[in-house]
């Protein structure tokens, strides 16, 4: 059985967490100091597209995550849809089988994602000016660290199913510390956004190749039997495939929803608007990352509960990680409004967040987000996607709204963030709360 999110875990990810704060807190500021506004916007289109070429990865991760804490909790097989028989003991050939079917998917997504990186990104962004060759540098040394993040993400899955999160956590700890201590003096010495690319590459080597020690330990038990194991069983490639395409495409949703709007924002209004939109973002995403950890701590201990069948742990374990998760949200929030703003305008005038009013739109729309974000996937829980259609479609009609308010509208970034909270709100945003809640009551 996997076990509840320990101390360790909670420090070691939280660690982890505080130092990707750190690239914010530290990389962040001095980015926007010493990199033009054009450049930042560059590196949030970067992040962008990379984001578009994970697309590929379609819910393969937390399929493996999924898959990896039933194995561990004793199922005989794996399903592509509903919950496995469960037999008691670790059986270490569905393991060995679960990692061949991973290593042949994340062939295919990291050569799809080379190909949409290094072809179709770098058409893209050689339709902007400022796309010198100092940046055509960058954008190809961080291509080419994204496709060795996206080959061996599979790693991420298995670590996280079987419940060693504290490891996981350790090792982005380090990657983000090392990641800071090159950027920082890489921008000092205006390396522009090389710096940012380098340490990125770097960091991401780092990452990877702890990742694969973490796993492959051979003071586990399990370790030793698979190691051991030369021929497949069962081809579980289909298996996995089955059942992650509903979150693939939910993954497209999700990207049309909060991410797309990037595209748009420098499409339409230009590199500086998009640098400050991007910033915005990103302190948003980073303050619902931290505040969601607890949950994300506790999410392998809750598969294992569905597994078993046991609303009352269900119960205590979400709802503690729901309110602890909005609790630090809400006390992040008014951090960032009254002493983050003024900070960040302390240290540099070039890059700005979005002005305080469409600030506070965003805040509470990506507070709605994470709560719906946080009742869908314990919904996967069930091993089922309800939500795929949805996200699709919301996503769809936010894209679209998106375009029609930039082209005919003079109302710039209100456009974009009104029209994708206005939709969010309309259904995602209470559908799903309602529908977990109503599960965890045995309403359904």
């Amino acid at each position: 059985m996997i076990n509840k999110a320990n101390k360790k875990d909670i420090i070691w990810g939280y660690l982890a967490q505080f130092l990707n704060i750190g690239s914010g807190i530290f990389i962040i500021p001095v980015a926007i100091k010493y990199l033009t506004t054009e450049d930042m916007g560059l590196w949030y289109l970067f992040i962008a597209i990379a984001g578009l070429a994970q697309l590929l990865e379609f819910g393969l991760q937390p399929t493996i995550s999924r898959m990896t804490t039933y194995i561990y909790s004793g199922a005989k097989e794996l399903r592509s849809e509903g919950l496995p028989d469960k037999g008691g003991v670790l059986n270490p050939q569905i393991l060995f089988d679960l990692i061949c079917a991973a290593k042949i998917m994340y062939r295919y997504v990291s050569i799809g994602a080379a190909l949409i990186l290094m072809v179709l990104g770098t058409l893209y962004l050689k339709t902007f000016d400022e796309f010198q060759n100092e940046q055509l540098w960058a954008w190809l040394i961080f291509s080419v660290s994204s496709i060795i993040n996206f080959y061996f993400s599979y790693f991420n899955g298995l670590i996280i199913g079987r419940g060693d999160q504290k490891e996981l956590y350790r090792v982005i700890a380090i990657s983000k510390l090392i990641m800071l201590l090159l950027a920082v003096p890489l921008l000092i010495n205006n390396f522009g956004l090389l710096s940012m690319a380098i340490s990125t590459f770097v960091s991401m080597i780092v990452i990877r190749v702890l990742l694969y020690r973490a796993f492959y330990t051979a003071a586990r038990e399990e370790i030793k039997k698979i190691n051991n194991i030369t021929t497949i069983s069962s081809n579980y490639t289909i298996t996995l495939w089955l059942s992650a395409w509903k979150l693939g495409v939910t993954s497209l949703g999700s990207f049309l929803i909060l991410r797309a709007n990037m595209f748009i924002a420098s499409s339409f209004f230009g590199l500086k608007v998009a640098a400050s939109y991007g910033l915005t973002v990103q302190v948003i995403t980073i303050l619902s990352s931290v505040s969601a950890m607890i949950f994300s701590l506790n999410l392998p201990k809750l598969n294992a509960l569905q597994n078993v069948s046991d609303k009352v742990g269900l119960r205590l374990v979400f709802y503690r990680s729901l309110l602890i998760t909005h609790t630090l949200y809400f006390l992040g929030a008014i951090f960032l409004i009254f002493l983050g703003i003024p900070l960040l305008e302390m240290i540099s005038s070039n890059t700005r967040l979005v002005n305080t009013s469409i600030l506070l739109l965003m805040l509470v729309m990506y507070q709605l987000e994470l709560n719906h974000s946080m009742c869908a996937t314990y919904l996967t829980t069930l091993n089922k996607v309800p939500f795929m259609y949805a996200a699709l479609i919301s996503g769809g009609v936010i894209v679209f709204s998106g375009l029609m308010l930039s082209n005919f509208t003079t109302i710039g970034i209100l456009g974009l963030v009104f029209s994708q909270f206005l939709i969010q709100l309309a259904y995602n945003n209470w559908y799903w709360p309602m529908l977990t809640f109503r599960h965890l009551k045995n309403e359904v």
